[in-house]
């Protein structure tokens, strides 16, 4: 048996287990209190909180809840949607804590910035989908000068679910996500006009924001919305350095490169300087009187000039390519989803990488627009005074999921 060292502390750190690593982030799962769902107010007691913790070891992580709107232990979810594994669950002051271990393969490939949210230790939202019992709380019920209507047990986990751009209704606010204690405080709070102004940015300028996200990005928390814009600022920073640093650039011995484009090499041209046109004279070698200041050189390849350019460029440019990458490999897997054969989708997407970004945008145009069931993650427990029924679809109620997670009964 392998042993699982726990860290609490607020840190990321690197782990290998089975030969494949992990990033390894702190989470609160569940807290006390009342929370907000889809059939009123629900009441968390402590006491249901500490039981059968150790049932949390073992969890599957996914991005965002099943897509099938069910249970998430079961192959084709895992494989689609699968980024981590929660372990070394443990309750401390009426919480549910807990480390979630992020495969980093998987987790790049499916939820690339929520790889990149986690490591820069920043906080993400989540949510738990489990099974639990519902009993119809007394008239008027307070906890904390918050009412509710029902009081939850029984609590059976499913999966954690990671919310890339949604808020669980255990909200970062609430004290619940991956690095809550990371949380920066003094967040901004935006009005309505400011909100619009920075979803229609981000649709605008994001390569992964279409304008059917609106709505999802509206239930967005302005923290979330605010760090999606630093991002988005960023990347058009280091795009403007890029392009410059891909359109010319002088060295200190005077030699200018500029970046050819139509035969992808660099062109060199250097500065003649006077001991050069002394000696030449000197060997009786007659110029014409309109000598050119520069002498062309033979032009360089990509990695000969990367090779001689600083390190800011070389820097530089390093992102931009990475950048592109991500992005064509982004678009190919879109456009290759419906491939089942593996070889055939192998071969197609090996094709489609050799073409431009620009050309692989205007291929992703035309793909349809995926209609997904609509998740519901109804409770299926039997309270003492409230029956719960007609849960054909699924048999999960949702901690700390949208509201568009559940469904009326």
């Amino acid at each position: 048996m392998e042993n699982l060292v726990a860290n609490l502390s607020g840190q990321v750190r690197t782990e290998t287990l089975n030969d494949r690593e992990f990033l390894v982030t702190p989470a609160t799962l569940i807290v006390t209190g009342v929370l907000k769902g889809s059939r009123g107010a629900l009441y968390y007691p402590s006491e249901e909180i500490a039981k059968n913790v150790s049932d949390w070891d073992g969890v599957p992580v996914l991005l965002d809840h099943p897509d099938t709107g069910g249970t998430a232990r079961t192959p084709d979810v895992i494989n689609r949607q699968g980024i981590g594994t929660v372990f070394n669950a443990v309750v401390e002051d009426g919480k549910l804590k807990a480390e979630i271990w992020f495969d980093v393969s998987n987790t790049k490939a499916i939820a690339f910035n929520v790889y990149r949210t986690i490591k820069v230790g920043q906080p993400v939202e989540l949510s738990t989908g489990l099974r639990l019992k519902e009993t119809l709380a007394p008239a008027n019920s307070v906890f904390n000068g918050k009412k509710y209507t029902h009081t939850v047990s029984n609590f059976k986990p499913d999966h954690v679910a990671i919310l890339s751009e949604a808020t669980g209704a255990c909200s970062l606010q609430d004290g619940c996500g991956i690095l809550i204690n990371k949380q920066s405080s003094g967040v901004k709070t935006m009005n309505e006009a400011e909100k619009k102004t920075a979803i229609d940015t981000i649709i605008t300028n994001s390569c992964c924001h279409e304008e059917e996200d609106r709505e999802v990005l509206n239930q967005a928390s302005d923290d979330r919305l605010q760090k999606m814009l630093t991002v988005l600022n960023e990347q058009k920073d280091q795009t403007m350095v890029a392009n410059k640093a891909m359109s010319d650039f002088e060295d200190s011995d005077g030699t200018k490169y500029v970046f050819n484009r139509e035969t992808n090499t660099w062109n060199s041209t250097k500065k003649e300087n006077k001991a050069d046109k002394t000696k030449t004279e000197e060997n009786g070698k007659k110029e014409e009187e309109n000598v050119a200041n520069n002498e062309s050189q033979k032009p360089l390849t990509e990695e000969e000039w990367l090779a001689s350019a600083p390190t800011g460029v070389q820097e530089d440019l390093e992102f931009a390519r990475n950048e592109r990458a991500r992005q064509k490999q982004d678009l190919v897997t879109r456009l290759v989803a419906n491939v089942k054969d593996v070889q055939e989708q192998a071969r197609i997407s090996t094709n489609f990488m050799k073409m431009t970004l620009n050309q692989l945008q205007d291929l992703a145009i035309t793909i349809p627009e995926e209609k997904k069931p609509t998740p519901s993650y109804m409770g299926a427990a039997t309270p003492a005074t409230r029956q719960v029924t007609n849960s054909a679809e699924a048999d999960f109620a949702p901690f700390g999921t949208p509201d568009e997670y559940l469904g009326d009964e």
